[in-house]
């Protein structure tokens, strides 16, 4: 596999402005057959100090990939055989994807008063993708999207009971719009027309967090949200009906949590959050019963999460370890038909639970060099899911290792250039529901490259 990445960095300061300046490019052949790929990045940064109390930053990114070859999964005698081939379906239908996409974004900041800041940002992004999937039916996508958003934010410092107290309050809106078409997969080539239809999300969500240093080493930590999404769908191609439409979701979560500060440096901390995810776009228009509109059949699922953690930096080493518990209802889970393998559908299952522990060390800088290293444990499973009149009760999650490490030494010269290695071990994973078939253990890296600034 031949791996080339170059990046760019130029900055300069002026009395009351910053600029920053980042280009990348990445391009390889890939470890598998039909894998290449190829992308190019750029932003731009700006940051003025418009007043003694105000700022104003200005962010600019482009992102495009002319190439990104899909090589699909492989059935356990093809990994046998050759670990390196691509699926027969996905070569013989071409399979990839290519992405163009523009993004702005500003923040404006406002200080009235001591302990009191106000700020609103603004974001719009715009994506022109298109892909090609291993099937007939549908299995080219065009999608042309526009998404613009707006958040309000107020941050006031005082004190509450004579203790340092921090009050964050605010709302954000989203909208979102896709002009979504599917056509037939002529082996690579555009076939017909077999959907068209416009896609709108517009979502609120007003929030607020409280940071209280109750006593002199605990910190009480709570926080609270209301989300409101509204999905609609015109559909623009009525050959097999209409399947316009409109869905709202909408529900509260909040979260709670203490840190106890052991000196300036270590901490402890545990968390308790309830959580809200709506499907996406992708998730709830990727319908099983082959036509446009939604999914009548999916819903938003939702999840209590626990976390107890220490963190902490010693003589410029950094560390932090974690130990989760989350339990899910109503888990949206992706899975495929017989007739478009390779295309995600999404279902509900009934609940799950998750059980996992998360560390990492990183190492002070040595002459240029630093170190890093990480250890994921996660033993995720279903707690009630019924598929096909099949218990998947106990099933472990497919595509979630048990077992995942990960290290990096990095070297930077003083005139900007840098080689890094890269190396991730990856455990065996049961790649389906029924678990009835396991993907197993491998190991990614090294991978290194130079660059220059």
């Amino acid at each position: 596999m031949q791996l080339l990445k170059s990046e760019l960095f130029m900055g300069g300061r002026q009395e009351n402005s910053v600029t920053s300046l980042y280009g990348s490019h990445l391009q390889q052949d890939g470890w598998r057959d039909h894998s290449a790929m190829q992308n190019t990045f750029s932003q731009i940064k700006l940051n003025f100090q418009t007043s003694v109390n105000s700022d104003l930053m200005l962010i600019f990114r482009e992102f495009y990939s002319p190439l990104s070859k899909d090589p699909g999964a492989l059935t356990n005698a093809e990994v046998q055989a050759n670990p390196r081939q691509a699926s027969p379906r996905n070569v013989q239908y071409n399979a990839g994807e290519e992405i163009r996409q523009e993004e702005m974004g500003v923040r404006f900041r406002q200080r009235p008063s001591a302990g009191k800041e106000f700020s609103v940002t603004a974001h719009m992004l715009h994506r022109d993708f298109q892909n090609r999937q291993a099937f007939f039916d549908g299995g080219q996508v065009q999608l042309d999207r526009w998404v613009g958003g707006l958040m309000v934010q107020f941050v006031n410092d005082h004190t509450l009971f004579n203790r340092p107290n921090r009050f964050l309050a605010g709302v954000d809106y989203g909208v979102q719009n896709d002009d979504r078409q599917r056509f037939n997969n002529r082996f690579g080539m555009r076939g017909a027309l077999n959907l068209s239809q416009i896609e709108r999300v517009q979502s609120v969500g007003p929030f607020l967090r409280n940071e209280w240093n109750m006593a002199d080493k605990l910190d009480l930590v709570i926080g609270g949200r209301w989300d409101w999404l509204n999905y609609q769908v015109k559909d623009a191609f009525k050959t097999d009906g209409n399947q316009s439409g409109s869905r709202t979701v909408s529900q509260a979560s909040g979260s709670a949590g203490l840190v106890y500060h052991l000196t300036e440096q270590q901490q402890i901390y545990t968390h308790v959050a309830s959580v809200f995810e709506a499907p996406t776009t992708t998730e709830l228009l990727n319908n099983p019963a082959g036509r446009g509109g939604f999914n009548p059949n999916l819903n938003a699922q939702t999840s209590l999460s626990n976390e107890l953690g220490f963190r902490g930096n010693t003589a410029g080493f950094q560390y932090d370890t974690a130990v989760f518990f989350i339990r899910t209802w109503d888990e949206i889970t992706p899975f495929e038909l017989p007739s478009s393998p390779g295309r995600a559908f999404f279902r509900n299952a009934g609940q799950s639970r998750r059980i996992g522990v998360e560390t990492r060390l990183a190492t002070p800088e040595w002459k240029g060099l630093r170190g890093e290293v990480s250890y994921t444990y996660s033993d995720f499973e279903f707690e009630k899911y019924v598929v096909n009149d099949a218990n998947l009760r106990g099933n472990i999650f497919p595509g979630i290792p048990t077992h995942r490490w990960e290290g990096l030494v990095r070297y930077s010269h003083p005139f900007g250039f840098f080689g890094q290695i890269h190396v991730h071990r990856v455990g065996e994973f049961y790649v389906n529901d029924v678990n009835t078939a396991t993907n197993p253990a491998y190991n990614l890296g090294a991978k290194l490259w130079l660059a220059g600034n």
